[in-house]
């Protein structure tokens, strides 16, 4: 199981920057499987993290989106995502989406 999530982290200084840092754990191994660091303006995708077919990947709401289960499923793992009909918008066959 590979839980992902994303945190914020502060400079020191009097501009105070912030940038993300992106983590990706290796549950069964008990160790970080891959670490990204973007600035301030990158939200919480998968994108970032390779995956292999038959990885679980595991995510909070932050990453329940249509984009990040498509990009899971491009990669051959499965995930386990909180969504929201906010987020995660649904298209009948006519292109037509869900109320």
């Amino acid at each position: 199981m590979l839980p992902v999530d994303a945190s914020v982290i502060r400079q020191e200084g009097k501009q105070q920057n912030r940038q993300r840092i992106h983590l990706c754990y290796f549950l069964n191994e008990n160790r970080m499987k891959q670490v990204k660091v973007s600035d301030r303006h990158t939200a919480e995708f998968l994108t970032p993290f390779s995956m292999e077919k038959g990885d679980l990947v595991m995510a909070d709401a932050g990453y329940g989106t249509a984009q990040n289960y498509i990009y899971a499923q491009d990669q051959g793992a499965d995930v386990i995502l909180r969504i929201t009909q906010k987020n995660f918008c649904l298209y009948d066959a006519d292109g037509k989406k869900f109320p």
